[in-house]
Formats: C-alpha cells, sequence, structure tokens
C-alpha cells in the first residue's frame, strides 16, 4: 500500500547566532527555504512549515505556516513543538495522511533518493531518522501520524529532546553517508559562507 505523505519544514527557531532568521537567507534570487518548498513538491503531495518565529515572516510562501501550537508559554519546546505542531495539524486538517517528513529550515542539501528512501525504511515501525557521514541528523525524520498523543504526554511530562523521546519509540535509521554526504547546518554567519562556496 503506498504511504500517504506530508512534509514539514521545522522553521521555528530565533536563528540567534545566525543574526537573521537563516530560513529567508537569500539563494540564487530566493529565499532558503522557497528553495526546499519547492525541491519536496516535486515528490511529496502536501508541504507545509511548522513555526513562525515572528508573525508574518513567511508570508510570502506559497504552503500553509503552521503555529507552534503551544507556543513559548510552554518553556521552548524546541524541534519537537514543530513536529507536534505539523502533526496536529495533518491530523486536523490533512485527513488521511499516514506519516510527515520533517527537516529543517536550512535543510535544501537532500540526498538523492532522499524522501523514497525515508518511506521505504519506514515498514512497520513508527518514525525513521537520518543519518550522514558525519552524525545522527534526528531533525531529518519521517514519523507516523498516529504519534501526535504519544509525543504530547512526552511533552507534558517536560521531556524536550528528541534524541530521548525517539529513544522510546519503536525507530529506524536511514544511513545516507555514501559518498561523505552530509546534511547542511547552518547556525553561523561563517556556516553560510562555507555553503555558498560550495554551491
Amino acid at each position: 500500500m503506498t504511504l500517504s505523505l506530508a512534509a514539514a519544514i521545522l522553521a521555528g527557531g530565533r536563528s540567534r547566532r545566525m543574526g537573521r532568521p537563516k530560513a529567508l537567507l537569500p539563494l540564487e534570487g530566493k529565499p532558503l527555504i522557497e528553495h526546499l518548498v519547492a525541491k519536496l513538491q516535486r515528490e511529496v503531495p502536501q508541504v507545509l512549515v511548522a513555526g513562525c518565529p515572528e508573525d508574518g515572516l513567511y508570508r510570502g510562501l506559497s504552503v500553509p505556516v503552521v503555529t507552534d501550537v503551544m507556543g513559548d508559554s510552554a518553556g521552548g519546546l524546541g524541534p519537537l513543538g514543530g513536529i507536534y505542531s505539523a502533526l496536529r495539524y495533518v491530523n486536523y486538517q490533512q485527513a488521511g495522511v499516514q506519516a510527515v517528513l520533517c527537516m529543517p529550515c536550512d535543510g535544501v542539501d537532500l540526498p538523492p533518493q532522499f524522501v523514497k528512501r525515508m518511506v521505504a525504511a519506514l515498514g512497520s515501525h513508527e518514525l525513521v531518522y537520518a543519518r550522514d557521514s558525519q552524525r545522527d541528523q534526528h531533525l531529518y525524520c519521517l514519523v507516523r501520524t498516529s504519534l501526535q498523543e504519544p509525543l504530547l504526554a512526552y511533552l507534558n511530562s517536560g521531556g524536550r529532546r528528541v534524541i530521548d523521546w525517539f529513544a522510546q519509540r519503536d525507530y529506524a535509521v536511514v544511513d545516507f553517508s555514501s559518498g561523505h554526504f552530509t546534511f547542511s547546518n547552518l547556525n553561523t554567519p561563517d556556516d553560510w559562507q562555507h555553503f555558498l562556496h560550495t554551491q
């Protein structure tokens, strides 16, 4: 059976080390996040952005922007807050979707067959996440929509670490380290300049 899929770009971070919203960094005349949206739309029928650190920051995008439903008042939920918000939105607004493919907003460099390999690895697991040539990349993950309530329970218990919640679930890891591939990780102006020089 074909898996019904949505994709969520995690874009709720404050980008403090970058000094400006990294989702909006300009690449070839367009914000970085627009490149990622376009890339995902070629393979995933429904794409959304999860999180928005400033009102109206992503108003120009052609896809839904989902506010972190638990907000900063919950103590700063980090990426898991974005994943939860994406799962909740999909379950309420896009009935029938079985899993959400998540990735950070600076993840514009995706390996070949990324979506297909993540879907193939899910099988009967609850979630899968990626590994590159340097480390585990937990924010590049495919999560079943049925995990909305278990994730909410974890967050309500005070849990915040992605790696700790994943460890409680039935998961698999997809290895993308072939050819020394590494996912982009743009946290500082130096990271951004290095990225531009390698394009």
